[in-house]
């Protein structure tokens, strides 16, 4: 399963321990780390190697709105999305994203490993259709 993982905040010490929990437990898996939108980009229009998932951290409001602003870029491609905070403006550019799972930073991270199993699962059983 081909994984991305979008983020720009690495100024915080307990996320970023929890986002090299993360790749640490796929290891076995392709992922690919984006820190700025126009790798993002890039990485979004291969056509032969587009991810199957997108873990995508908006740490700021802007960073939200140019994720939303790209979202025909995600076409296909299953979405975890984790938020600033829950507030209001937040969770309803969030949801704009279509995500099959939305959180926030504030809340802990460990849960997106087994989200991505059920999702690797889906997936390989979808390929054996």
């Amino acid at each position: 399963m081909k994984v991305l993982i979008f983020h720009m905040t690495d100024d915080d010490p307990v996320f970023v321990e929890q986002l090299g929990n993360l790749v640490e437990q796929f290891q076995h898996d392709e992922i690919s780390v984006c820190t700025d939108i126009a790798d993002l980009q890039s990485k979004l229009q291969q056509i032969v190697r587009r991810p199957d998932v997108a873990v995508l951290f908006a740490s700021t409001s802007e960073e939200l709105n140019r994720l939303v602003e790209m979202k025909d870029h995600f076409f296909n491609i299953a979405l975890i999305v984790i938020l600033k905070d829950f507030s209001s403006e937040n969770i309803n550019l969030g949801y704009k994203l279509h995500p099959r799972f939305l959180s926030t930073m504030n809340e802990n991270l460990s849960v997106i490993p087994d989200i991505l199993s059920k999702m690797k699962e889906k997936t390989a059983a979808f390929a054996k259709v």
